[in-house]
């Protein structure tokens, strides 16, 4: 009924013991051209996420239906609480340009978080809904493509190039599923791959 969110349901089912912080879905359908990335997520375990045996269930599926996506089951890690609704993952960057835009869920200790939230916020002007190093990683990724674009002659940037510079500004562990808004997926995580 939902396509790759039915099967992405399933997936955070069986994920469920890390934790309980949070569930999320997110999908890329081409088809869909005022929405092409949509997302859905909520606090708690993921049946009180997806309330399963509902209309609303099947209402999510039908909104979230596309041939692909990622899924994160959260439980808090670093960062200071702020809302748990909010901190729910995958994330969303929404931009009119979709190589621009992009989704990610992630499991993470970024141990510079504080030092790139305060640098996002005052010279850059990015306003920072959470207490979670998430979002950090998200505005920093955006941050970086956007420097590429410009560095490399208004050329929008390998997705290698971004890594390279993502992975000597953060510092800490990380696993990343990212998907943008041309269908692109990609996994990666820290240089030393301790997550």
């Amino acid at each position: 009924t939902g396509g790759a969110a039915y099967y992405l349901y399933k997936l955070a089912l069986y994920q469920q013991n890390r934790g309980r912080g949070g569930a999320g879905i997110a999908t890329y359908n081409p088809d869909n051209e005022e929405e092409i990335l949509r997302i859905y997520k909520d606090a708690g375990l993921v049946k009180e996420a997806f309330r399963p045996d509902t209309s609303f269930f099947t209402e999510t599926m039908k909104y979230l239906h596309a041939p692909e996506g990622i899924v994160h089951v959260r439980y808090p890690t670093a960062g200071r609480r702020t809302n748990r609704r909010l901190e729910a993952q995958p994330f969303h960057l929404r931009s009119g340009i979709p190589w621009e835009e992009f989704m990610l869920a992630v499991n993470s200790n970024m141990t510079n978080a504080e030092a790139y939230r305060d640098l996002l916020k005052r010279d850059y002007g990015y306003r920072l809904n959470t207490g979670v190093d998430t979002e950090i990683m998200m505005h920093l990724l955006d941050l970086i493509k956007h420097e590429l674009y410009n560095e490399q002659g208004k050329k929008r940037p390998s997705f290698e190039d971004v890594l390279e510079r993502f992975a000597q500004c953060v510092d800490g562990d990380y696993s990343i599923v990212y998907m943008d808004g041309e269908g692109d997926l990609h996994a990666f995580c820290d240089p030393l791959g301790m997550r």
